[in-house]
């Protein structure tokens, strides 16, 4: 069992404890989904048998073979299982943010328990693995049971600040819903969601986390033979929309309900108690839908408009209904979920696969598979190559998340009318204080609810945007006056969204200073070196790269979007589409080509810029403190810019994880993974050569997983950079330069394209 040295983050982590943290065998396991929801009937406690040890200090796995085969598995939520062993797999690198999150001690990584229990090799006292069963749909299809096909759950740990963790292992085995696949994982896809889990968590994006990365060794079988690997990943819950909805569709209510239970009293335990006026206020308590007296034959409800019907034959009246624990548990995932996907938009983050079993009933960030960040501002820009139609490209994630709450709201309906127990519960006509009960449908109370999500997610995405605008009032104009408008500008364009928002926290309001950062002489050439400090400079630059690669036939990006309209559909938050032309279109992928009108001349973007900073210097001069006779004097013009520019600088992260990044570093990487244990070849498979056992601390590209750790993670926000001292050394100072330039220019053929990102999807 190998384990990595001590690193200098390891070092500074342990000399900043104020007390020494847990070994991972000192955890507090807990079993409340394993105890409390139905198990496999077919895998017993352990997976059929207790595991043997094989003397030298690490378990055998004697599972039995039918209980890895995949096969519908039916009332039940999970099955029992234990992850196959890996007595060689190595740590590659660990996270010390998620390690606390554990209370595990600084030098715990250096312990080979560390790696032997959290490749499930050995098991953690009390533990009892378990892989999970759910469905979902899947580009807009319903695709039946899918559930942890190469996941296992270790154990759920409570830590010190008492919350609850599940401990999950990505590449553990086969399970009973592998269905095709091979239980494994490759270490490329496990390291770009080691990065990206943990750099969205330093962003302030809900999140699962990923604690440690380990190497197997194993030769993993996709296109070509691959490394494997194992990440251990941290969540609340591992529960999901498509949980609810593998028990609906199979008509097995009595589990959705079980389910339902679990959550709210483990996830959301104040819906357990009455509704009172001292909750949230911004939750609705009731809901107006229709309401009936006696349960009517199904057949014979009519749908009753508040505003344009009265009650017919039904006897129906619109009535305010009080919603129950369930309504008000799904009415809380919506609020949760439209916080998550503002934060996605705010970032440029585009999550590739969001299906309704990539969704988490918690609101984080959950399965990082073929997901990107965006470079150029390209509202149509989609991170999978497999999504031909590009359902869930960036400006569609609002109105997905929607449709896929939809389906959550569906398994929910029934339990949405249930008072006690029982069909119907207290409710009060319109104008009346006097609670009577009524026989409600739960679908009516799903599509109120659903009213809830596009006016929280454009709230909630306004004000991160006005974060990072450095403004700290609210004005109803900032959505459609500042923050489109400029969306539309970045788009026109195809200017650099990480970089531009970058270099608006230099924006000053002073006379000189805003003469400064909008003037412009045609017949000056553009000095590039200031293009990622400098709007103006960045726009132009940005623009005359557009003219360039169109005189050469090539497509640098996807059409500008129209961002002129907010509509129902929520797109106009983020950048909407021309709905005369999006038909017209051959693609939305920026990975081909398309017809397009003819870039903007730099006049006009120069133009449009100065047209815009006025607007934004004006918003900023009427948002500073003004002077009252108990306020002191208000502060000059470059001293508030100071201030400003300060504040914008902790909400517009210097550095973005971008896809070359990642893959520069994957690629050192893994050619100094070992891989040992090569089986025999399929046919068309590239060979892999062995890698002979080496001292990891003297392979410089294990450090580069560290380097991202300090620079994309640690220094975020820039304040090492910004005072160009505090780096480990010269490589971090360089790198942290050169990540946070321009994205190079590297031309592929549309093969060489389709190859590269077809490579990235599928050997996950």
């Amino acid at each position: 069992m190998a384990s990595r040295p001590t690193t200098a983050s390891a070092r500074s982590t342990s000399a900043n404890s104020k007390k020494p943290g847990k070994h991972v065998e000192d955890l507090l396991v807990s079993d409340t989904f394993t105890r409390e929801l139905p198990a496999d009937p077919l895998t017993p406690l352990d997976g059929l048998a207790p595991a043997q040890s094989s003397g030298d200090g690490t378990d055998q796995d004697v599972t039995h073979p039918s209980v890895r085969t995949p096969r519908p598995v039916r009332n039940a939520f999970f099955s029992f299982l234990r992850p196959v062993p890996c007595p060689d797999a190595i740590l590659i690198a660990h996270s010390p943010p998620a390690r606390q999150i554990l209370d595990l001690d600084s030098e715990e990584v250096h312990r080979p328990q560390f790696t032997s229990y959290l490749t499930g090799t050995t098991l953690l006292p009390r533990a009892k693995p378990w892989a999970k069963n759910y469905g979902g749909h899947q580009f807009g299809i319903y695709a039946g049971q899918l559930g942890d096909g190469r996941c296992i759950s270790l154990c759920e740990v409570v830590n010190s600040r008492n919350e609850r963790w599940d401990i999950q292992i990505k590449g553990s085995g086969t399970t009973p819903y592998s269905r095709f696949g091979d239980g494994c994982a490759v270490f490329r896809s496990c390291l770009r969601e080691f990065l990206c889990s943990e750099y969205m968590a330093a962003l302030g994006v809900p999140t699962t986390r990923a604690l440690a990365l380990f190497a197997t060794k194993v030769a993993v079988y996709r296109e070509d033979v691959e490394p494997g690997a194992m990440l251990v990943r941290l969540a609340p819950t591992w529960i999901r929309f498509g949980t609810f909805e593998l028990f609906h569709y199979r008509n097995e209510k009595e589990r959705v309900k079980e389910l339902a239970d679990f959550v709210v009293k483990h996830h959301f335990p104040d819906l357990e108690s009455p509704v009172k006026d001292t909750d949230m206020d911004d939750e609705a308590k009731s809901v107006s839908v229709t309401g009936y007296k006696h349960p009517p034959a199904q057949e014979s409800l009519t749908t009753i408009d508040a505003r344009t019907q009265t009650p017919s034959k039904t006897e129906g009246l619109i009535i305010e209904f009080e919603l129950n624990k369930y309504a008000r548990f799904f009415q809380r995932v919506i609020k949760r979920t439209a916080v998550l996907i503002a934060h996605w938009q705010a970032v440029g983050f585009v999550h590739g696969v969001l299906n309704t079993d990539n969704m988490s009933i918690l609101g984080i960030t959950l399965d990082y598979g073929p997901f990107g960040f965006l470079d150029a501002y390209d509202p149509y820009w989609s991170s999978n190559a497999a999504d031909k139609q590009d359902r869930y490209r960036f400006e569609h994630q609002p109105k997905i998340a929607m449709w896929n709450l939809s389906k959550l709201g569906r398994t929910l309906a029934d339990l949405m009318t249930l008072q006690n127990g029982a069909q119907g519960g207290p409710g009060s006509r319109k104008g009346s204080d006097e609670k009577q009960e009524f026989h409600v449908k739960g679908e009516e109370i799903v599509r109120e609810l659903l009213k809830e999500f596009e006016p929280s997610f454009v709230q909630h995405y306004t004000d991160m945007m006005r974060k990072k605008l450095g403004l700290q009032s609210t004005q109803p104009t900032d959505l459609n006056a500042l923050i489109l408008p400029l969306l539309q500008l970045l788009s026109d364009a195809q200017a650099d969204y990480t970089i531009f928002f970058r270099a608006l926290c230099n924006f000053r309001c002073s006379d000189s200073g805003f003469a400064s950062c909008t003037a412009w002489d045609p017949s000056h050439s553009i000095n590039i070196k200031k293009a990622t400090t400098d709007c103006l400079i960045h726009l132009l630059t940005s623009t005359e790269r557009l003219h360039r690669l169109a005189n050469e036939g090539l497509q640098s990006g996807t059409p500008a979007a129209s961002v002129s309209d907010l509509d129902a559909s929520m797109t106009g938050a983020f950048g909407t589409t021309d709905r005369k032309t999006e038909g017209q279109r051959k693609s939305t992928s920026s990975k081909q080509q398309m017809d397009e009108d003819e870039p903007p001349t730099l006049e006009e973007i120069a133009t449009r810029w100065k047209d815009w900073a006025t607007s934004y210097r004006a918003r900023l001069l009427a948002d500073a403190p003004k002077a009252t006779p108990m306020a002191a004097k208000p502060l000059s013009a470059d001293l508030e810019d100071i201030h400003r520019m300060n504040r914008m600088k902790k909400a517009n992260p210097r550095y973005i994880l971008r896809g070359w990044i990642a893959e520069e570093v994957i690629d050192k990487v893994q050619k100094e993974v070992p891989v040992l244990d090569v089986p025999a070849l399929p046919q068309g498979a590239k060979p892999v050569r062995p890698v002979p056992p080496k001292p990891l601390h003297t392979d410089d590209a294990f450090l580069d997983i560290e380097r991202v750790l300090r620079v994309l993670v640690q220094d975020l926000w820039g304040d090492i950079a910004d005072s160009n001292s505090g780096w480990r050394d010269d490589d971090d100072r360089n790198a942290a330069e050169r990540w946070a330039g321009q994205v190079p220019e590297v031309t592929f053929t549309p093969l060489q394209l389709s190859q590269r990102f077809q490579v990235s999807l599928w050997n996950f």
